[in-house]
């Protein structure tokens, strides 16, 4: 698991995420951040190797993305 200290992210864009990753500009003015194609990678990632990508805030604020596979052992 990553976890960052940003601005976190709001219910309805989690949701989207969760849906389909994919490429998102903040829309607030005083930041010139934007999220890229790495959550897309990330979960395809995952994917490959029968795993499963989670996204979620944090508190009091940022996001943690977790990544999970399964055990072969």
């Amino acid at each position: 698991a990553v976890t960052d200290n940003g601005t976190g992210l709001s219910a309805e864009k989690l949701q989207e995420l969760e849906e389909k990753p994919h490429y998102m500009e903040i829309t607030d003015e005083r930041l010139d951040l934007r999220h890229g194609l790495g959550l897309l990678i990330v979960q395809q990632i995952a994917i490959a190797h029968n795993g499963n990508f989670k996204l979620t805030n944090v508190f009091p604020k940022g996001c943690e993305a977790t990544l999970i596979f399964p055990y072969i052992g």
